[in-house]
């Protein structure tokens, strides 16, 4: 039988949209699978530009930003506060969260804030998007927790950016207050 042109159009853009799908979650099988074994040498940190990390990362974001949310990075810290790390991972890090704020966030913001406290220095991605309820924030950082079936993805990035904080000396948490 025939298919019209408008079917052909579905199916192709269908096929498409499962294949991305697939390299995702095979990407992230495989970050998850080195994770395993990855380790990170700390006396091999370089200065990196913290203000700069996360203006690149916003700006790579925003080319994913397909539904128009505004999306902002502003800061508390100098423009030459560098800070001793792996720049490459924690880009990968950045990334990873906020695209998972860009995914779950219909319309309004999503804000990436740099800031310093007496002890460390904190970037904080902050969105307007649906929430994570208090008794699943906990769960968020297990491999394969999703909270909504409907939305791409397994449920391996924000456990591989756990993962790879922790590698570089750190933490990554929920805030409930925001």
């Amino acid at each position: 039988f025939e298919l019209s042109d408008l079917e052909r159009e579905d199916m192709k853009k269908r096929i498409t949209s499962s294949s991305e799908a697939i390299t995702i979650i095979i990407n992230e099988l495989l970050e998850l699978a080195a994770g395993e074994c990855v380790t990170l040498d700390r006396d091999s940190l370089l200065p990196v530009n913290v203000n700069e990390l996360c203006s690149i990362a916003t700006a790579r974001a925003q080319e994913h930003n397909k539904k128009g949310l505004e999306l902002t990075f502003t800061t508390d810290l100098t423009d030459d506060f560098t800070v001793p790390t792996n720049a490459e991972t924690l880009m990968q890090i950045l990334s990873k969260v906020i695209d998972n704020a860009l995914k779950f966030t219909e319309e309004g913001s999503v804000t990436v804030h740099a800031t310093r406290t007496p002890i460390q220095v904190e970037i904080a991605v902050t969105d307007t998007g649906v929430g994570i309820p208090a008794d699943r924030q906990k769960d968020i950082f297990d491999n394969f927790v999703k909270l909504d079936d409907y939305t791409e993805g397994v449920g391996l990035g924000l456990p591989i950016c756990r993962r790879l904080v922790k590698m570089l000396g750190g933490d990554i948490q929920v805030d409930p207050t925001h």
